[in-house]
């Protein structure tokens, strides 16, 4: 097990895209035809941080998706992204962070590397990044 895990909160309706309950946005295709989650999956795989998913029982085709890939998963009722966070407690690790399954950020080959370093030195806020690629 990881000392480092990536919260990322995918239980919302995907509204804004006027989608169906059941649907998953985190299945929808990027640019290189991957689903987006797999961008966040893939930070998660190459800097050794373990994935935890919240998403909704209804989202069938996604938690699939999920269980292919042996990815650690919770069901929420989708409300707000905190409580979707808070849901994940129980798997949380000695450090934590947050990847939104649908923003894409610049960061060098260090970045995730400074904030766990940043973290052991006893900073433990949240942070957030919108440079968007």
């Amino acid at each position: 097990m990881s000392k480092y895990k990536a919260i990322i909160p995918c239980a919302g309706f995907g509204t804004r895209m006027r989608m169906l309950p059941h649907e998953a946005k985190e299945l929808i295709l990027d640019e290189s035809g991957n689903p987006t989650i797999d961008w966040s999956l893939n930070i998660c795989k190459k800097y050794n941080i373990e994935p935890v998913v919240v998403t909704r029982p209804e989202k069938e085709e996604f938690n699939d998706f999920l269980d292919q890939r042996n990815i650690t998963y919770v069901f929420d009722e989708g409300k707000s992204v905190g409580t979707s966070i808070l849901k994940t407690k129980e798997h949380w690790s000695e450090y934590n962070i947050m990847l939104l399954p649908d923003t894409r950020f610049d960061y060098d080959e260090n970045f995730f590397i400074n904030i766990f370093k940043s973290m052991k030195a006893g900073n433990d806020s949240m942070f957030a990044l919108f440079n968007v690629t």
